[in-house]
């Protein structure tokens, strides 16, 4: 008996000390859209991407329902570049990000490491193929993959990126 209510009490305990723990995956959310832009540089360079999209996410827990936010993808970037890139189409995709509480937790600016690509004439190369991208203030960081890149240009960068995800609407 001593030992059911100790278990109860460190249980209880634990949720108290970790209120996101009580709250966790809430929704499970996925982001998919598609960007198109420029990467212009001679010496110093910057990229601009922009576009559509949408997240996604399921409801986890009953009292909830499933949402469907339309977005607006920012990817701006500067840094070391020789480059003259039109980018006319990525796919940005993401697996399930578990949300603690509403789904526009999601929307904001992300930070990125430095990443590194180059552009060979008809078909981009990116070493991006993948990037995690960190929220500050939400405290909610993820893995944003580039998929089917067709880009034309010429040109090569090391640039630090950041992502900007607002609403459409």
């Amino acid at each position: 008996m001593k030992r059911a209510i100790l278990g109860a009490l460190l249980a209880l305990f634990s949720l108290l000390s970790n209120p996101n723990e009580a709250r966790a995956n809430a929704y499970t959310c996925q982001m998919t859209g598609g960007i198109s832009g420029l990467k212009l540089g001679f010496v110093v360079g910057g990229q601009v991407l922009d576009g559509e999209g949408v997240i996604r996410c399921q409801a986890n827990r009953p009292g909830l329902s499933d949402a469907e936010i339309p977005v607006l993808f920012t990817v701006v970037g500067g840094g070391l570049a020789f480059d003259f890139t039109i980018v006319r189409a990525v796919n940005l995709v993401t697996a399930g990000i578990g949300v603690f509480r509403d789904p526009r937790d999601l929307l904001g600016q992300y930070s990125v490491a430095a990443t590194a690509g180059a552009t060979l004439i008809h078909r981009g190369y990116n070493v991006q193929s993948a990037i995690s991208v960190k929220h500050r203030a939400h405290g909610i960081g993820f893995d944003l993959g580039f998929q089917g890149e067709y880009a034309v240009g010429l040109g090569a960068r090391l640039h630090g990126l950041v992502l900007l995800i607002r609403p459409l609407y």
